[in-house]
């Protein structure tokens, strides 16, 4: 769908799902919205369903699973240790305090991990990486993302 109002017009839903997940979180704030707003209201909502339920494509970080990771983690005081996990491995067995990692499935979860933890400068980042480990490339163009959500 394509955004007819605002700083992102002319983009599609699907490309700044992925290059500005700041403005889906905006966005998502808005559901009480008329009009064009509430028409990518609900395409947010519906492309949200439609990443979550990607499957990963990503090993575990255990060394002898051979699994595919269904979730990744991150510390809470440090973005930058993202590890994937299976759901039989431990994420905790790289000897991080108890308690101080998040467990990041879906984009609610990345939502609120950036929410509680930093800020929205973050976000950006976080969905980049999930995007990644489920396919997608690093730099992607407008066919790219519209194909993922197909």
């Amino acid at each position: 769908m394509e955004i007819t109002f605002g700083k992102h017009k002319g983009k599609s839903t699907e490309l700044v799902f992925f290059e500005s997940p700041d403005y889906v979180n905006w966005i998502l704030s808005k559901s009480q919205a008329k009009g064009q707003m509430a028409m990518v209201y609900n395409d947010i909502l519906r492309l949200i369903k439609k990443f979550d339920s990607a499957n990963f494509t990503v090993n575990c970080h255990t060394e002898q699973c051979n699994k595919i990771a269904t979730y990744c983690t991150i510390h809470r005081r440090n973005s930058n240790m993202i590890n994937w996990w299976c759901d039989d491995c431990e994420p905790y067995q790289l000897k991080s305090t108890p308690g101080m990692l998040e467990v990041i499935r879906n984009f609610g979860d990345a939502l609120n991990y950036v929410n509680n933890n930093s800020g929205n400068n973050d976000l950006t980042s976080l969905i980049q990486q999930l995007a990644r480990a489920k396919g997608l490339p690093e730099d992607i163009d407008e066919n790219e993302a519209q194909a993922f959500f197909i």
